[in-house]
């Protein structure tokens, strides 16, 4: 059985959702709710999938939703809710996808997440945390903390995640510190997201790379860091790497070592980058150019533009006629 009665100039009244307890998936969106809806909920055991996104909640009681034991999707994106308190998730053994994306969090207690066993996805963005901890479900598959405040990663945060196949960093413009180490564990990762963080002090011409053991990434987007440089040893370890944002940075060329490495990418994203285009990028120019001609978004990779010299500036790097010498 199935319930929506969003975006509904509907009052529901107190109590009148009781006796609905054969009801599988709920969804009460956009209709101005606050804290008291969760009170209404609490006889509804068979409840799987519950929707109360863009509401006026702002506090979660603990043990908030205890006796919705069966529930497996939980939406919550969209209201006010400032805390997480260690038992406001008590109770969801059950619970696969948790989604508090634009809220006003801040502080999350060190195990607010951690007694939710089966959960694999977890969405955090567009909020205020400034520090994550270590105390995670091991079952996350997915974890998205962009646009959020977070100025440090430490080591042991994602190490015990070792099911973790996406994780979204994207936007939290004061991360600058990366601990050696950080995403040794993540050998299930395939997709890698730190676009528009201040991270590029740990990637600029470093003779390791903290990304070299991410050997199942497929996607891997490093967009807005304010890169200058690669080393030429930079994708050494992501064999299986496909899918390459380099977009806004501040890239004039690329070693040519480093091309060895991306023989098994299909899609590379170079736009927005001040181009060198003389010799030294020619063998570049040649590999964005057969990217080009076997890709369907070949018009991404023909917006990576000449800078230099003023003769082909403008230019597409896949199509300019580079001089050799």
């Amino acid at each position: 059985m199935y319930l929506d009665i969003s975006n509904q100039k509907t009052l529901i009244e107190s109590g009148s959702l009781h006796n609905l307890k054969s009801l599988l998936r709920l969804k009460l969106s956009k209709l101005g709710l606050n804290n008291s809806i969760i009170d209404d909920l609490k006889t509804l055991a068979t409840l799987r999938s519950l929707d109360l996104s863009g509401n006026n909640i702002r506090v979660l009681p603990d043990k908030a939703f205890s006796t919705l034991k069966a529930l497996t999707n939980l939406i919550l994106n969209f209201n006010y809710i400032t805390n997480l308190d260690d038992d406001t998730f008590d109770g969801l053994n059950q619970l696969n996808k948790l989604d508090l994306r634009v809220n006003l969090l801040s502080n999350i207690s060190k195990d607010t997440f951690s007694k939710m066993p089966n959960l694999k996805e977890l969405l955090l963005a567009g909020n205020y945390i400034s520090h994550f901890g270590a105390n995670q479900p091991q079952s996350l598959q997915q974890l998205d903390l962009s646009q959020n405040e977070l100025t440090k990663i430490d080591k042991q945060i994602f190490g015990p995640l070792r099911r973790l196949e996406k994780l979204n960093l994207d936007k939290n413009e004061h991360l600058s510190s990366v601990d050696s180490g950080t995403f040794d564990n993540l050998k299930n990762l395939k997709s890698l997201n730190l676009s528009f963080t201040n991270l590029s002090s740990i990637f600029d011409s470093k003779p390791t790379n903290v990304l070299n053991n991410l050997v199942n990434l497929i996607t891997l987007d490093l967009s807005g860091l304010g890169l200058k440089n690669l080393n030429g040893n930079f994708f050494t370890g992501m064999k299986n790497l496909k899918n390459l944002y380099l977009r806004s940075n501040d890239l004039e060329t690329v070693p040519q070592t480093l091309l060895k490495s991306l023989s098994n990418v299909q899609f590379l994203d170079a736009s927005q980058n001040p181009w060198q285009c003389d010799s030294k990028l020619k063998e570049f120019a040649s590999f964005l150019k057969k990217l080009s001609s076997q890709d369907s978004l070949s018009y991404k990779i023909q917006a990576a533009l000449c800078a230099f010299p003023p003769a082909l500036k403008g230019l597409p790097v896949a199509s300019a006629k580079i001089d050799s010498r």
